[in-house]
């Protein structure tokens, strides 16, 4: 057997050379590969074709996402491509991946290493997703979002944002050692938030429960609590 935990299925991408030099190509693909040596993921990562774009798509043409998590071959993923094709013409036979997982701009030229490993950590978990919630669930929790965008409610106390909240977090502290640096960053962004939005995400970044988080089961109870059947 080979290593379960090779990154050969994983690649990382720079949209454009426009902006990027290669001193930040290199920084990016560093981060990355210090995230994914935390033994806290799970085997199954590995054993998938993922592409890793940082584009220079600016977050607020992004629904104000600071990356975005797509299967490839959905609807949503063809959609994303058609619409920002001028991203993707580094990248050859994308389709032959199995996730594409794209960053923006924002984080793209983030310097801050913490910063950076929040939001990408955060967009495997929503991998990790994908390879263990059933359709059904995901279809779920597609109408539990829809819900909470018409609803006015924070799309970040959703379940699999929850999640990704809480996975990225423990990989901050795991990669970092140090926890204390980590919760200092936590704190200096939330006392910097300019928006209500961008202050509510690091006030459930700093207070999320690291123990084990019944994903299956949270959506589940969201449904029933929102009447989704």
């Amino acid at each position: 057997m080979g290593n379960t935990r090779s990154l050969d299925g994983i690649k990382i991408f720079s949209a454009s050379n426009s902006i990027f030099d290669k001193k930040k190509e290199l920084f990016n693909e560093k981060v990355v590969r210090k995230i994914l040596s935390s033994e806290i993921w799970e085997a199954d990562l590995f054993r998938h074709k993922i592409c890793i774009l940082f584009g220079t798509i600016d977050s607020r043409l992004l629904k104000n996402s600071l990356g975005r998590t797509f299967k490839i071959g959905t609807d949503e993923c063809n959609e994303f491509i058609k619409r920002f094709s001028f991203e993707f013409n580094r990248i050859v036979s994308l389709s032959s991946y199995d996730f594409l997982v794209y960053f923006a701009v924002d984080i793209s030229k983030s310097e801050n290493e913490i910063d950076k490993t929040f939001t990408i950590a955060h967009e495997l978990q929503h991998v990790i997703q994908f390879i263990y919630l059933p359709e059904y669930l995901l279809e779920k929790h597609t109408s539990l979002w829809d819900c909470f965008k018409e609803s006015g409610f924070n799309t970040n106390e959703l379940p699999k944002e929850k999640d990704a909240i809480r996975r990225a977090k423990i990989i901050n502290y795991d990669i970092n050692k140090d926890k204390k640096i980590v919760d200092d960053f936590i704190f200096k962004k939330i006392s910097e938030s300019c928006g209500i939005e961008d202050k509510s995400y690091w006030e459930i970044v700093r207070d999320i429960d690291k123990t084990d988080y019944d994903l299956r089961n949270e959506i589940n109870i969201d449904c029933i609590k929102y009447n989704i059947c």
